[in-house]
């Protein structure tokens, strides 16, 4: 018979103690909130919470989207169970302090035991809200119209009463709304701000066949302004004509204007001309008076000198005969 020697106390205990130690070192660290990509918003709680090494010291960081450290804790592992759970933070609404809380992509950074977790979350501002009630032609409300937010992925169906409601983050969208067997409606440039509500009013959807019904009704309407704009263009054309028909005239008249003109121009070069030899004879009549006055002077000087000579002749035959007598 074979006696099996039965082990001590001590050996016991420190057999427990090197299994739960293997126990506690083989716990994996988890991060069970937030869970990657969550959304938050300002004046929420930042709640971390997962599993780590039962007692182990679990550090929790938060990095904002410049990588700047915001936020710092840390937290003891169940003894038992490992689970853990803090109240990192409360979100401020940005920039915060120091200007360190932007809207965006912060990164959570969980440490125990060697072994490191990273989460990323996201800071969102608060969303606002679109409403919109559809109704038909008639003011009908219309149920199972979509409203959609264009590019977001985010739509709405209205309801019995043609009501629809739609919660967003804030900014400036174009919203499209839409059933079949009714023309789309869009529209644009609509800004939600956020803890607001964007009230669209009411959106009357037209059937198809009214539709259609409008756009032959607006051809015909165009065609009738083609008709008239052509019958304009006619008598443009034929108002064209004619002023084409003056405008030749007029050049005709322009060009013997511009004959006169030259013709013009001929006759006073010739006027100059009669003027500088009519100038020319009245200095010649001038000197030829001249010569006219000077041969009179000659003259009247030569009948002068007779006259004397014959009074002086007259007076010498008296003078010996009154010699001759005494």
């Amino acid at each position: 018979m074979v006696k099996v020697k039965q082990a001590s106390p001590f050996v016991v205990a420190l057999a427990l103690a090197l299994m739960i130690v293997g126990v506690a070192s083989a716990q994996a660290l988890t991060v069970l909130t937030p869970t990657s990509g969550a959304i938050y918003y300002p004046g929420d709680t930042l709640i971390v919470s997962g599993r780590a090494a039962p007692g182990a010291s679990v550090s929790i960081k938060l990095y904002n989207p410049n990588g700047v450290l915001v936020a710092f804790g840390v937290v003891e592992a169940d003894p038992s169970t490992g689970s853990f759970s803090l109240n990192l933070c409360t979100l401020p609404t940005p920039p915060g302090p120091e200007g360190k809380w932007p809207y965006g992509t912060y990164t959570l950074e969980v440490y125990s035991a060697g072994e490191t977790k990273s989460v990323n979350i996201n800071l969102n501002p608060r969303g606002g809200t679109i409403a919109v009630k559809v109704v038909d032609e008639s003011g009908n409300p219309v149920q199972g119209a979509t409203v959609e937010v264009v590019g977001t992925g985010i739509s709405a169906l209205t309801q019995a009463d043609g009501s629809a409601t739609i919660t967003i983050s804030p900014g400036t969208y174009d919203i499209k709304i839409y059933k079949s067997g009714y023309a789309q409606v869009l529209l644009e440039d609509k800004s939600v701000v956020a803890g607001e509500t964007l009230d669209l009013g009411t959106v009357t959807l037209v059937s198809l066949e009214s539709k259609i019904a409008q756009l032959e009704n607006r051809i015909a309407q165009l065609e009738e302004q083609i008709a008239q704009l052509q019958s304009q263009l006619e008598e443009q054309a034929d108002q064209i004509s004619t002023l084409t028909s003056e405008i030749e005239g007029l050049k005709t008249q322009v060009t013997m204007i511009s004959t006169l003109q030259t013709v013009t121009q001929n006759l006073q070069s010739a006027v100059q001309q009669l003027t500088s030899t009519t100038q020319s004879l009245s200095d010649t009549v001038n000197s030829l008076s001249g010569t006219v006055s000077g041969m009179q002077m000659l003259s009247y000087a030569g009948i002068g000198a007779g006259i004397i000579g014959i009074i002086l002749a007259v007076v010498a035959i008296a003078y010996v005969a009154k010699k001759v007598k005494a």
